[in-house]
C-alpha cells in the first residue's frame, strides 16, 4: 500500500502520481548492484516475460486494488502472456474480483483461498478460477483432489515463504505445482537435487 518497504520514498502509492513513482529507486534496499532501479509498470513486466520468459513461467499478479481487472488483463493479451499469468492478491478471496477477471476473459489463471484444509470444498467448487491457493501443505490425497477436479495447486504463506526445506519438499511430494517463497533459488537448487536423487534411484549406475 506504500512505497516506504522497498524503494527510497515515502507515502501511499495511490497519493503519487505516475511521474512520482517513476523517479523513485526500488533496488537499492535489495543490494548495490540494483541501485537506480525504477517501478515497472504491469505492461513493461509483461513484455519482459513475454520476451524472455520461458512457456512455463508463471507470473503471480498481486492484485491491491480494485477495477483494474480489465485493464491488467487487456495488457496481458497484448504482450500475449496472459496464460502465464496467475492472478492472487484480492482475487483468492473476493468473488467479484475472480468474476471481473474471468468475464475479462475466460482463461485468465485466477486462485481461490483455502486457508485450512477444510476450505478445500468450497475453492475446489468455485467456478471463477482454476487454481487453489493453499496457505498450509496438502497431502497427496488433497492435491490429487484438486487435480481431479481439474485445478492446479498453489501454495503461499508462512510454511513456505522463508527458507523451510522440509516444507518445500513435503510440497513437491504432494505434488504441488506452484510455490510462493523469497528463496526461489534456493527453492530451484533444492528441486534439482530432488530429481538427481530420483534419477539415480530410478537409474542406478551398475
Amino acid at each position: 500500500d506504500t512505497v516506504d518497504r522497498t524503494t527510497n520514498g515515502r507515502g501511499a502509492v495511490h497519493s503519487l502520481t505516475f511521474d512520482a513513482l517513476r523517479q523513485l529507486d526500488a533496488g537499492s534496499w535489495f543490494g548495490p548492484a540494483f541501485q537506480g532501479e525504477t517501478i515497472p509498470t504491469p505492461l513493461q513486466v509483461f513484455r519482459l516475460v513475454g520476451k524472455h520468459g520461458a512457456r512455463t513461467t508463471v507470473i503471480a499478479v498481486d492484485l491491491k486494488d480494485r477495477d483494474l481487472e480489465a485493464k491488467l488483463v487487456e495488457e496481458a493479451k497484448l504482450s500475449a502472456v496472459l496464460n502465464r499469468l496467475l492472478f492472487i492478491g484480492n482475487a483468492i478471496d473476493d468473488p467479484q474480483v475472480r468474476r471481473q477477471l474471468r468475464a475479462a476473459d475466460a482463461t485468465a489463471h485466477v486462485a481461490c483461498l483455502a486457508q485450512t484444509a477444510k476450505d478445500l470444498g468450497v475453492a475446489i467448487a468455485d467456478k471463477d478460477s482454476d487454481w487453489a491457493y493453499l496457505r498450509f501443505i496438502p497431502s497427496r490425497e488433497e492435491v490429487d483432489r484438486i487435480h481431479k477436479a481439474g485445478k492446479r495447486v498453489f501454495i503461499a504463506g508462512p510454511t513456505v515463504v522463508g527458507i523451510e526445506r522440509a516444507n518445500w519438499m513435503a510440497a513437491m511430494l504432494a505434488g504441488t505445482d506452484g510455490i510462493l517463497t523469497d528463496y526461489p533459488l534456493e527453492l530451484a537448487a533444492e528441486i534439482r537435487e530432488a530429481s538427481q536423487t530420483s534419477d539415480q534411484r530410478q537409474h542406478p549406475t551398475p
